[in-house]
């Protein structure tokens, strides 16, 4: 889920500009270089969420699939909300993986566990890893109207290279012009999921904070209620989020998978894994504590490959 690099991608891969293959860092070192104001899509009658194929500008992403493999530990351009996002949930999934493995081995195998891996272990790795799925979240939610302010700088061989709008630079607007988040409301999918997924984490955020011991009284008769409803209906949203995701963006046609296709496979693991979510929380209404954390295992590793190969897709575009 990665709704700024996803907005932009679908501005830079209909046209032949290079996508900038240094650090973001490296830009100003670069000679022979001439910064081109390009006509901002936000300036213009229709914006770029919009776009029609060939209506904006000629790029090429120039990026081959072991040159996007590489740069995924070699660059680092932290200044980028895209990559940020990207990398966010990544470490937010591999909290969710390790916490699932908290929750499971006690029930497998209780001579493995040790003293304090439910109340510190199983809290910790699961508030840190929604920390970070809830900053990226707002953070994506946040950068999706700068997805359509990147820039261009053009070399002397006329090469012309993309440069994305980083946050603090001349060309991120910290406050979007009016009514911009209501029209990629109305008319982006990969806002309208990023949204709904941000909606979601809201949820097992706070199943998280009831459920935490001493907050809510595990015999009570409002425990299921406040803590296994909200991961019910937040796991339903991560799930809704990422199926509008692999339907609406990742496929020419909803009915036509496209398994040909790096960033299909990450919104399929991802659906899949915000389903068993879903399914954690049934689970745990139904009384079935084996299932629902044999579920948050598998769930948390899917989640955890899609937002892997999220990452790899965004840095073609980052």
């Amino acid at each position: 889920m990665n709704a700024t690099a996803t907005i932009r991608a679908s501005i830079t891969s209909t046209s032949g500009l290079s996508l900038h293959t240094g650090r973001l860092s490296q830009l100003k070192e670069w000679p022979n270089f001439t910064s081109v104001e390009l006509e901002r899509a936000w300036k213009a009658d229709s914006d770029a969420v919009s776009i029609k194929p060939g209506s904006y500008i000629d790029l090429d992403t120039g990026q081959s699939q072991k040159s996007q493999l590489r740069r995924m530990f070699t660059t680092f351009p932290y200044r980028d909300s895209a990559w940020l996002v990207a990398v966010g949930y990544v470490l937010g999934a591999i909290l969710f993986v390790i916490n699932s493995f908290f929750g499971l081995l006690p029930l497998i195998a209780p001579s493995l566990t040790f003293e304090t891996e439910g109340t510190i272990g199983l809290q910790t790795t699961l508030i840190t890893g929604l920390i970070f799925f809830l900053v990226a979240g707002f953070l994506d939610v946040k950068s999706a109207p700068n997805a359509n302010r990147d820039a261009v700088k053009v070399a002397q061989d006329k090469q012309q290279l993309h440069q994305p709008a980083v946050l603090g630079s001349r060309d991120w607007a910290k406050v979007p012009k009016p009514g911009k988040y209501s029209e990629l409301l109305a008319k982006n999918v990969s806002f309208q999921a990023a949204l709904v997924q941000l909606t979601g984490t809201i949820f097992l955020a706070l199943a998280a904070v009831t459920g935490f011991p001493g907050v809510t009284d595990a015999e009570g008769p409002y425990y299921a209620t406040f803590v296994y409803g909200p991961t019910f209906v937040g796991g339903l949203l991560f799930w809704v989020a990422n199926a509008m995701l692999l339907l609406g963006t990742e496929q020419d046609k909803w009915w036509r998978p496209k398994p040909t296709s790096v960033g299909w496979h990450a919104a399929l693991q991802s659906t899949g894994g915000g389903f068993l979510f879903m399914m954690i929380g049934v689970f745990l209404l139904a009384g079935m504590t084996l299932a629902a954390a044999w579920v948050t295992m598998i769930g948390s590793s899917m989640f955890m490959i899609g937002c892997i190969l999220g990452w790899y897709v965004s840095m073609a575009v980052c």
